[in-house]
């Protein structure tokens, strides 16, 4: 009988398992949403205006694709621009504008579950402009 316990509590322990741990330390060394990126020569700037795609695989969770996420820019003109990491789901992580080669290197953001939980302000971009 004991044993029965232990398997009925089993999967209700490990369902619980996975909790949302909100990182309240969580600091931005480079580019975040309200940034600009300033492009070399005096070519102007980018405006990071939003994440507007995030479309990754929660943790503890079975996806058929790993996902990504993606960036609305700015130009000084107010023409959008979309750059994205991760698979083909998002923008490639590249783009060209006025002569020069923007690359989204990395996403970073605080530590949640869910991306759906996470700010405008909870993610981290590092960009490169060649």
């Amino acid at each position: 009988m004991k044993n029965l316990a232990w398997l009925l509590l089993l999967p209700v322990l490990l369902l619980t398992a996975c909790s949302d741990d909100d990182d309240n330390g969580f600091t931005c060394g480079n580019y975040q949403v309200g940034d600009s990126i300033m492009l070399p020569g005096n070519s102007g700037e980018l405006f990071i205006d939003a994440v507007y795609q995030d479309n990754r695989c929660p943790c503890n969770a079975l996806c058929i694709v790993a996902g990504g996420v993606g960036f609305r820019l700015l130009t000084a003109a107010n023409d959008t621009l979309l750059i994205g990491k991760g698979d083909g789901t998002v923008p490639p992580d590249s783009l060209r504008y006025d002569g020069h080669l923007l690359i989204l290197r990395e996403v970073t953001n605080a530590t949640v579950c869910d991306p759906g939980d996470l700010a405008q302000n909870e993610y981290c971009a590092d960009f490169s402009v060649e």
